[in-house]
């Protein structure tokens, strides 16, 4: 790995801990997010690592994405509020994901979820049923959010797009609630939930449904037990719910939401190990070199051994003249050579180890 690039305001802890993490990876470039710009941006770089969510690191996260270049983004957590407690202490942590949050483990085995969950920063709901008289809340996200990479205006335009397909689909009243950051009115809305005034636990609760484009706003409704809609890419995507199926919302599964949450909360880290290149190395390690594989031996010059013989012996696992010679007989005897070709090759092990014993 050569230069990577670290998006962020320099003063800042995260920012450092970038810088001293991916050293390991190859040669860090700082880049100041509050002069960044697409024009100037170095384009010379084998990776880039974004610290924050502030508009030109969604901007620069873009760029470099589209340009074919492997962008992490480290941020708020996706679960725990505020940090999550180690021996009385909060311990700010933070997500470190792709820019698109395309990548996620497999399995997790680092007890983070747990950890959250004994310190109540998360709290797992059952399943909710729908109530009649419910609501469909639509909940917006920041302008440049990188997970999405709109303007305010094309945000709100998918926004009221979501209200029509909300309407055409149910009778249920639609509630719009804005970024806290990025609040605004959408036309179409039967209601407005403030985020300054309501909080998320309090607006969902009047609501069976919950859509949203890619919004973390999301999980916390999964969590919530409420179906979910995400029209855009989110890291939640597979218990999500579509336009293209509204039969099909429901609440999430709870073995399968665990499941999800324990992958994503393996993703959480804190700043003294990011600055470990940790989160890093699922990412920025080269791939291992494959291992070269040795050219089988021509068994078919031994003689009494055809070509076909010769298959049966590769194909049986054996790569050389001594593999030969080593195995024990009644192998030899089991993998289906015919008799003369068995008869072949006892011949040249015999020959072969008296060979031996003479030298």
């Amino acid at each position: 790995m050569g230069y990577i690039g670290i998006i962020g305001n320099p003063g800042a802890d995260t920012f450092e801990a970038a810088r001293v993490g991916v050293t390991p990876f190859g040669t860090p470039r700082g880049l100041a997010s509050s002069c960044w710009s697409a024009t100037q941006s170095p384009r010379n770089l084998d990776a880039v690592v974004v610290c924050g969510n502030r508009a030109a690191c969604g901007s620069a996260a873009a760029l470099y994405a589209d340009l074919g270049i492997p962008v992490l983004m480290f941020d708020l957590v996706h679960l725990g509020r505020g940090g999550v407690r180690y021996d009385g202490g909060v311990v700010r942590q933070y997500r470190v994901t792709p820019v698109d949050h395309a990548w996620l483990p497999e399995r997790a085995s680092s007890g983070r979820l747990e950890a959250l969950e004994a310190a109540g920063q998360v709290t797992i709901q059952e399943p909710t049923k729908r109530v009649k008289g419910q609501k469909i809340m639509i909940c917006g996200q920041r302008e440049g959010d990188p997970t999405h990479g709109m303007s305010r205006e094309a945000f709100r335009a998918w926004a009221e797009a979501a209200v029509g397909k909300c309407k055409s689909l149910d009778k249920s009243e639609v509630v719009w609630r804005p970024h806290p950051l990025d609040a605004y009115q959408i036309a179409g809305a039967d209601a407005y939930s403030d985020p300054r005034e309501e909080s998320l636990e309090d607006a969902m609760a009047g609501c069976w449904l919950v859509v949203v484009y890619s919004s973390t706003c999301g999980l916390d409704a999964l969590l919530a037990g409420k179906p979910v809609l995400a029209d855009g890419p989110a890291v939640y995507s597979e218990l999500a719910g579509s336009f293209n199926d509204w039969k099909g919302l429901c609440p999430p599964d709870p073995a399968k939401l665990r499941t999800l949450l324990e992958r994503i909360a393996s993703t959480q880290w804190t700043v003294d190990e990011i600055a470990t290149g940790e989160p890093f190395g699922p990412f920025l390690e080269p791939p291992p070199e494959p291992e070269e594989v040795p050219e089988p031996d021509d068994f078919a010059s031994i003689k009494g051994i055809g070509p076909k013989a010769a298959l049966v012996l590769f194909e049986a696992g054996f790569l050389t003249f001594a593999d030969l010679c080593d195995a024990p007989q009644d192998h030899i005897d089991s993998i289906g050579l015919s008799k003369p070709a068995l008869e072949a090759l006892e011949a040249y092990r015999g020959e072969t180890s008296e060979a031996a014993d003479g030298e």
